[in-house]
């Protein structure tokens, strides 16, 4: 991933989409990183490539694009594309 911008891990506090989902035991895979489907989504737009194109550094182009359209739909998406853009960290 050396095209991506070097950001800090914590340059953005990103609530949970669903409250309280973190409690109890979990079955199944665990959930991918929401900094992981950010960077991809991320990456995606830059490079103009498909979903399908994604390198697999991201993971499956399948949960990005899932996970990417959980967050568009709740307005996270929003969100976080604002603290980026406050922040001046490149998107």
């Amino acid at each position: 991933m050396d095209s991506l911008p070097n950001l800090p891990r914590n340059a953005l506090r990103i609530r949970p989409a669903h409250p309280g989902s973190e409690e109890g035991p979990r079955r199944g895979r665990p959930r991918t990183d929401i900094r992981t489907i950010v960077d991809a989504a991320l990456y995606k737009t830059r490079t103009a490539i498909t979903w399908r194109e994604l390198p697999a550094e991201f993971g499956s182009w399948q949960t990005a694009l899932r996970r990417h359209r959980q967050l568009v739909a709740s307005s996270q998406w929003d969100e976080i594309t604002r603290t980026l853009a406050e922040r001046d960290l490149p998107q």
